[in-house]
């Protein structure tokens, strides 16, 4: 059985003879990846003459697949070649072009954070703000579909093109972040919403007077909330939005603990129900131990709001 490496290699050697005739010019190129928590990642870019996207092709599931017996050779270098045609995407084209002036991207902004502890490599080249125990990057999205979020990164060279500065991006990303509609669920109603199909009660749209019936109602014996986006993708970065921690510290009545529970979503425990940080902290460590994927693990560190100060 090939290595890795050796996998890729023969990817990048055999791919074209499974390509239409109007790739025969393309570039195949193998490129390195780091993602959140410096996960590496190795990706397949079939790049094409004349065209300004260059979707990337993720390499890392198919060559599990090949390498438990799940799939032969040939069906990975097919599959690479439906792939690449899916995503041979017109649309995502016209967002990219214009994509040199800034007025172009800024609506299109999303802020990220990660633990600077466990992602010092990958932020060597993307611009990046300190914002507490958590560094916030900068991204473009550029298409949202069934597979996910596509979306580039803001390297310190793209900022130099544009002309702006980190708090720049910083400001626009979190305008941004706001159209894309925060969402505030009780858990107990997000998990009966998962099972059942139903969409679960955004308290955000909830008066501020009904909100002791979502603290009461809970069959948890202490209440837990969700905050995210519509999307449920990229959200733990809510928390750097001041205004909206304030309604949601207002809805819920009084301090509270932030869970960092992964990159698309915190959790927020109401403080009264709990003595500090200790068994939080437990709780959210062995979690990110056992259950969350590694390269979307946010960070290990229980966070505080303070209603009062806001």
């Amino acid at each position: 059985m090939m290595t890795k490496g050796e996998f890729s290699a023969y990817v990048a050697d055999h791919i074209k003879g499974y390509l239409p005739a109007e790739y025969g010019e393309a570039d195949i190129t193998i490129r390195p990846m780091r993602k959140n928590n410096d996960v590496e990642v190795t990706d397949l870019l079939i790049k094409v003459p004349g065209k300004s996207v260059t979707p990337l092709i993720h390499l890392d599931e198919l060559y599990g697949a090949y390498a438990d017996g799940e799939i032969q050779m040939e069906n990975v270098l097919e599959k690479i070649s439906s792939l690449r045609q899916e995503n041979d995407n017109q649309e995502m084209a016209s967002r990219v072009h214009g994509f040199e002036d800034y007025r172009n991207v800024k609506e299109s902004l999303q802020i990220r954070i990660c633990d600077p502890e466990r992602n010092g490599g990958r932020l060597e080249d993307l611009v990046s703000t300190r914002q507490g125990d958590f560094d916030a990057v900068y991204h473009v999205n550029l298409d949202n579909n069934e597979k996910g979020i596509i979306s580039v990164a803001v390297t310190k060279e793209m900022a130099d093109m544009w002309g702006v500065t980190a708090e720049d991006l910083h400001r626009d990303a979190l305008a941004a972040d706001f159209m894309k509609r925060p969402v505030l669920n009780h858990l107990p109603g997000l998990i009966s919403g998962l099972f059942h199909g139903e969409e679960p009660k955004n308290l955000l749209d909830v008066d501020v007077e009904k909100r002791e019936e979502f603290l009461e109602s809970s069959e948890m014996p202490v209440p837990m909330f969700c905050l995210t986006n519509e999307d449920r993708s990229f959200a733990a970065s809510l928390i750097l939005d001041g205004e909206l921690m304030k309604s949601v510290g207002e809805i819920l009545g009084e301090d509270l603990y932030v869970l960092p529970s992964s990159i698309h979503e915190v959790l927020l425990v109401p403080a009264s129900y709990v003595d500090g940080y200790a068994g939080l902290q437990q709780i959210v460590t062995e979690i990110n131990e056992e259950i969350v994927a590694e390269e979307e693990i946010l960070s290990d560190k229980v966070q505080y709001y303070r209603l009062s100060e806001s």
